[in-house]
């Protein structure tokens, strides 16, 4: 499988308009075969992860730790 790398905010919920584009993108690229990576985070990142893994896709969530916006 081929992956795409999408990076974006942590910041924002699903009301957001950038979280709905990164939604409908991740979702298309995984109807064309493609996976997604990603942070592990909320916003973008989120967004980008649930829409490949809604569409039956692969979706990679990578975390970092720093020490005062991420947790595992």
């Amino acid at each position: 499988m081929k992956y795409v790398t999408i990076f974006g905010s942590s910041r924002g919920g699903d009301t957001n308009i950038h979280y709905k584009k990164a939604y409908e993108i991740a979702t298309a690229l995984a109807k064309a075969g493609y996976g997604v990576i990603t942070g592990g985070a909320g916003g973008i990142m989120e967004a980008a992860n649930r829409g490949a893994f809604e569409a039956g896709g692969g979706s990679i969530g990578y975390n970092v730790v720093l020490p005062h916006d991420s947790f595992p």
